[in-house]
This record gives structure tokens, sequence and C-alpha cells, in this order.
């Protein structure tokens, strides 16, 4: 479930850490850090000795995460997530570091500190949700913990990965876990990211607790994945708009036809969003009747 993201070039010894989010019939996919694959180098990455492919992925300096796919692995399970927690939360974070010529897995626990947000800087919009951790005390994040999964310990769900340490790793910080939807956002399984649905159900199972409206946290995370989306249609319609201005002013035609293809190219990834934007706010209207 948890591996060493490395490269397979002689000479480099970079990596960080990554975990399985979803299999299908064919592949495996894992999430870990933008800054882990531009260590290693995005054409070099392999896992468990297994050439992988970026499916995507963002940059150290924007959204620090990058999902991966290798062919193979079919006997490992995927771990749960959960777009929710709250300050306090008990946390395990499970990360790759070197131990003599090993690489060790290793645990650490702590808790979510205060939830912050994350300015991508020189960028339209988007804020990007992020944990605290705080890790306890003898327990330290270590190199290569960079793409960990930060772990929910009552519930075992993956509430987000560990993107920097802080001094000797007593601290650390975490984007949450729903950011990577950003780039994930065209053949995500629906179901691949829950809110607290799920796990409420299981938890408070012939208790007396009082139940959290469930039409309202589905509804408050559809709500927020048709935000994401809204801020990516927006972001690649800011590109086509720069790419035609280009085209008008450009006079080569070879380099014409390139942009009107770029151009046209994006249009229909631009189409794509807009269709699960329409997906999503039908489910959201189907919701609000359902609770009504």
């Amino acid at each position: 479930m948890i591996y060493p993201v490395e490269s397979n070039q002689q000479g480099n010894n970079n990596f960080g850490t990554g975990f399985i989010i979803h299999r299908d019939e064919q592949s495996t996919y894992f999430l870990t850090c933008a800054h882990v694959i531009e260590s290693v180098g995005v054409e070099n990455i392999q896992i468990d000795g297994i050439s992988a492919t970026v499916i995507a992925t963002g940059t150290s300096d924007n959204l620090d995460l990058a999902i991966l796919c290798v062919q193979g692995l079919q006997n490992q399970s995927a771990l749960n997530l959960l777009a929710r927690g709250k300050e306090g939360d008990p946390i395990v974070i499970i990360g790759i570091h070197d131990y003599g010529n090993y690489h060790s897995r290793k645990p650490v626990r702590g808790h979510l500190g205060m939830q912050s947000n994350l300015k991508r800087p020189k960028t339209h919009g988007g804020w990007i949700n992020a944990w605290d951790l705080k890790i306890d005390a003898d327990d330290y994040l270590q190199p290569g913990y960079s793409g960990s999964p930060v772990i929910h310990e009552t519930n075992g769900r993956i509430l987000g990965i560990v993107s920097h340490r802080q001094g000797r790793g007593a601290k650390g910080l975490a984007i949450s876990i729903e950011a990577f939807s950003e780039l994930w956002h065209l053949d995500m399984p629906m179901d691949l990211l829950p809110t607290e649905l799920e796990s409420l159900k299981k938890t408070d199972a012939g208790s007396d607790k009082k139940q959290v409206p469930i039409y309202d946290m589905e509804t408050e995370h559809m709500q927020r994945k048709v935000d994401s989306l809204q801020r990516s249609w927006d972001r690649i319609n800011e590109k086509i708009e720069g790419l035609e201005k280009n085209r008008d002013h450009e006079t080569r035609l070879e380099e014409i036809d390139r942009l009107s293809y770029v151009i046209e190219t994006t249009k229909k990834q631009q189409v794509q969003i807009e269709t699960e934007i329409s997906t999503l706010v039908e489910r959201l209207q189907k919701l609000d009747t359902r609770s009504r």
C-alpha cells in the first residue's frame, strides 16, 4: 500500500513516499508529492522496481501533488480516503526513510493541528486546504516522508499528504486530501473521495449519538468539487484566450496551425470539465430535493 517513489537511474538516490489510492483491472494508482517527482525525474520514476507513469502533476510551488500509475501490484489494497477532519484528531503517518543501505517504512503518531490555507503564488484564485501536523514526543518526520499518507487513527482513512517537515520533524504540513481531485478531475472514480458519510455510518451504528446530517455533508463535498472544477475551467479559459491572442498576431502558417491544434485540444478538455460540472450540479439538485 505504501512504497518508496524513486529513480531508476544510477546515481540518483532521491526518493519520497507514495501510497495506493485506486486500482482497476490493469493499473494501480499512487498519490505522492510533485516535488518528489521533480527530484526523482519525471522520466525515471519507479515503484517497487516497476516503471511508473505520471498521470497528472502539479508543481512544488503550486499544487504539490502528483498521481502516478504502474502496471501491476494488483495484489495490493488501496487506502480509503476521507475529505474531512478536525483539529485534534489522532493521526498516524507512515513514510519511507533511509536506514543504512535499506529503505525503512515506519509509522509516527501525532494529531492534526490547525487547518490552514496555502495561496498559490501568481495564479488566479486557488487556495489549498492544509493541516498543521504535530508529532508526538520521540517521533519525527524523516527525510523521505514527503508524499506519506496522514491516516486518521480512529477510522483508518486518509486525511492528507505530508508535503513539508519543520526542523527535525516534530512538526510538519500536510495538504488536505481533497486537493488531489483538482489534478484528477476528468476520469477520477466518483466514489474515490467520500465525505464522513460512510465512516459515520460505521462509527455511530447502534449508538445514541446524534447523526450529522448526511445530505448536508454530501452536498458540501460535491459543492467543493464543483468549485474546484470551476476554477480549473477558469484557468483553461484564460489559457485559451492567451493562445487565441497569440494566434491572431502570428504570421507564420506553421505556427498558426500549431496554435490552432493546441486551442482545439484545450477546448475539448474544457468541454469535458463542463460536462462533469453539469453532472455534479444535477446530482446536487437531486440531493436538495431528497433532503427537503
